[in-house]
């Protein structure tokens, strides 16, 4: 049975109530600002594009293999990412493309966007109320690595559709 984590100790170390407010400060502020930026849109580079692909690829190695002492957690990873790409490919097409003045501006698959939010708030709370259930670990590498692989999938979709909107729109201005 898993116990949710207690902030009521005589541990020096637990964190405080206003360490858990700030956390949360921290992670509205992350999923407002994502979640706004999928719905209306962002100028379209792709830097911007492959950040997030990285720093997920990033994050789940460091998950998997340097926090992470279980087998498991490879596992999960070697199933949940491919599965994830494969997710990312088909879902990832409904990203949308539209001019503001002379830039290029790009919206996020709703899908995939909403599977982030959903999934970034389950990671948060399994790490906050359960740091030590193995379990939990197991199931926060594996929605990263799913996650991880939703938005690497979408960064395809999105690099090669701007190609084909840029060719678009440059025909429409000739």
């Amino acid at each position: 049975m898993l116990v949710p984590y207690s902030s009521v100790s005589n541990n020096p170390t637990t964190p405080s109530f206003y360490s858990y407010l700030f956390l949360l400060v921290i992670i509205a502020f992350i999923a407002v600002r994502r979640v706004s930026r999928g719905v209306r849109g962002s100028p379209f580079r792709i830097s911007r594009v492959l950040r997030a692909p990285v720093l997920y690829g990033i994050l789940s190695v460091i998950f998997i293999f340097v926090l992470s002492p279980f087998n498991y957690d490879i596992y999960a990873t070697i199933l949940f990412l491919p599965l994830g790409l494969i997710l990312g490919l088909r879902f990832g097409s409904s990203v949308s493309f539209f001019m503001n003045g002379d830039v290029v501006y790009y919206k996020r698959s709703q899908a995939i966007l909403f599977f982030w939010l959903i999934s970034f708030m389950a990671r948060i709370i399994l790490e906050v109320l359960y740091p030590n259930v193995v379990f939990a670990e197991i199931f926060v590498d594996a929605l990263l690595a799913l996650t991880s692989g939703l938005i690497t999938g979408e960064a395809f979709h999105l690099i090669d559709r701007e190609k084909v909107f840029a060719a678009e729109n440059l025909s429409r201005t000739v």
